[in-house]
């Protein structure tokens, strides 16, 4: 009995030793499989980073037109009128999508939906989130999310160029 059961015994190790072979050898594949579902996550979510790079700067170019817009008849002087319009820009720049929404709308650029600056703002904190947090969530709908902000993004900025070529049919795209 004692033969049988020592027989059996490296039956069920040698089994157990080939399974944990064939484990092991899968391992790298998972690792890569990982690595290419995590970098991707990654990359979306980096993309909603520089979409929303690419939107400031292209609000800080309509500002700077609008309020250069405005100062054009005063009597300034040109390097006050730099001044005033970059010290504006820039406090404009720094609070949050509503805010922007209040200054061109003071511009007579407006009309946007009611929870669009909401949705604005979480793109905006998620862009946030994404910078300023050493090992920050990725979610794994980090794709939807970039392509719903690329929409909304798009929209916003849609917006804002045809009321702009409405008001000053005479400039060029910021």
């Amino acid at each position: 009995a004692m033969k049988s059961v020592s027989k059996a015994s490296k039956d069920v190790n040698s089994k157990l030793a080939n399974i944990a072979e064939a484990v092991q050898s899968t391992i790298p594949v998972i690792d890569q499989m990982t690595t290419g579902i995590t970098s991707g996550r990654f990359v979306y979510s980096w993309m909603t980073v520089m979409l929303v790079t690419f939107a400031e700067a292209y609000l800080e170019d309509v500002l700077r037109l609008l309020i250069s817009q405005a100062l054009s008849s005063s009597t300034l002087h040109d390097s006050v009128k730099g001044d005033v319009t970059k010290k504006w820009v820039k406090e404009a720049l720094r609070g949050r999508p509503h805010d922007w929404i209040k200054q061109l709308d003071k511009f007579g650029i407006g009309g946007y939906t009611s929870n669009q600056a909401d949705k604005l703002a979480v793109v905006w904190q998620r862009r946030h989130t994404l910078v300023h947090t050493a090992e920050p969530e990725i979610p794994d709908t980090a794709a939807r999310q970039f392509l719903d902000a690329v929409i909304l993004v798009s929209s916003f900025i849609e917006s804002v160029d045809a009321q702009l070529l409405t008001l000053h049919p005479h400039e060029s795209r910021p």
